[in-house]
């Protein structure tokens, strides 16, 4: 997964045609990516690399870092769907705190988590073009 991973985003034309950019992407997301190249002894792809740069160097767009507004406080994913009213991917069944718990569980659990996280690019994208002054969308088409 790792190595399709860095082919997708070591891809110049991806490169070109995309910014990542996600909910806390800055201080969670690349980082654990960074240390699951590391622990599988595989190259960091240079475009989630951070390290040694300043924070205005790095260039993916963390809607938590964009929400938080210079301020010291910062608001979860839903917290920030319930601010610019976008439809939160948290429910009852799952929220990042049971993926571990579902995944080690006896159901389907590769489905479960992989529809929890498709819900939460597309909350993270809503509340992204909500920000921007967009319209929301409903789904994001797979190609």
């Amino acid at each position: 997964l790792l190595e399709e991973i860095a082919a997708f985003i070591n891809d110049k034309k991806v490169a070109k045609q995309f910014t990542l950019s996600g909910h806390s992407i800055k201080t969670y997301d690349l980082p654990i990516l960074c240390k699951r190249y590391l622990a599988n002894m595989l190259p960091i792809p240079e475009l989630i690399d951070n390290s040694g740069l300043k924070p205005w160097e790095i260039s993916s767009i963390d809607t938590l870092e964009l929400l938080k507004m210079s301020s010291f406080n910062s608001e979860s994913l839903m917290e920030s769907c319930l601010l610019l009213d976008v439809k939160s991917s948290k429910s009852d069944d799952v929220d990042g705190s049971k993926v571990s718990d579902i995944y080690y569980s006896d159901v389907d659990n590769i489905k479960i988590i992989s529809n929890y996280c498709s819900d939460d690019v597309l909350a993270t994208l809503n509340c992204l073009l909500r920000m921007l002054g967009w319209d929301v969308v409903d789904k994001i088409e797979n190609k």
